[in-house]
């Protein structure tokens, strides 16, 4: 339940909804890492909004949480690579990233998540060529495209950029942000 509603919605209304799904799972099951995970994300997501700092120290204690339960899950490196980008400790999510690509290899979510934090530490062809990865992954998600085209943006390849963004408006007309 936490998963579908923290997805569809991005309010923060939304996440507070979701934040108290995941938190449920938590009472029923302590050592549910992916819950831990979920919490992790949406408090990342409900800081992003607000800028109230509770919010990411509690995410951080549930990423902290979920790594200690179990290290093998992407989710748990995705959520610690996302608040450790988020709180502007590039290197260390670049670290945490690197790790969930090595726990599930080939993933598009992976190699997006990656790049953005490539951008961020300033790796801007590190970025391309894993948001190209993305592409290869799952050429079907017009987010890949997306991504990609804001990547060559940064860089000045606007031609690239104006087909990535072409692409990403093939797959899905409806992207107000890639027109």
């Amino acid at each position: 339940q936490g998963l579908s509603v923290s997805r569809n919605k991005l309010d923060v209304k939304s996440q507070e909804k979701a934040w108290n799904f995941y938190n449920q799972a938590v009472e029923k099951d302590p050592d549910f890492a992916l819950a831990y995970t979920g919490i992790a994300d949406t408090g990342r997501l409900i800081w992003n909004q607000k800028k109230d700092p509770i919010w990411i120290r509690k995410a951080q204690g549930a990423a902290e949480q979920a790594k200690r339960l179990n290290d093998l899950l992407p989710e748990v490196h995705y959520s610690l690579g996302g608040i450790y980008q988020a709180t502007g400790k590039t290197s260390e999510a670049i670290v945490e990233l690197k790790r969930a690509q090595e726990l599930a290899p080939g993933t598009d979510e992976g190699y997006r998540r990656l790049a953005s934090a490539y951008i961020d530490a300033g790796l801007h062809q590190e970025a391309i060529s894993a948001y190209k990865k993305a592409v290869e992954a799952n050429p079907y998600y017009w987010l890949n495209y997306n991504e990609l085209g804001a990547a060559y943006l940064i860089v000045g390849m606007n031609g690239e950029a104006v087909e990535a963004f072409r692409n990403a408006t093939k797959i899905d007309p409806n992207i107000e942000t890639a027109y």
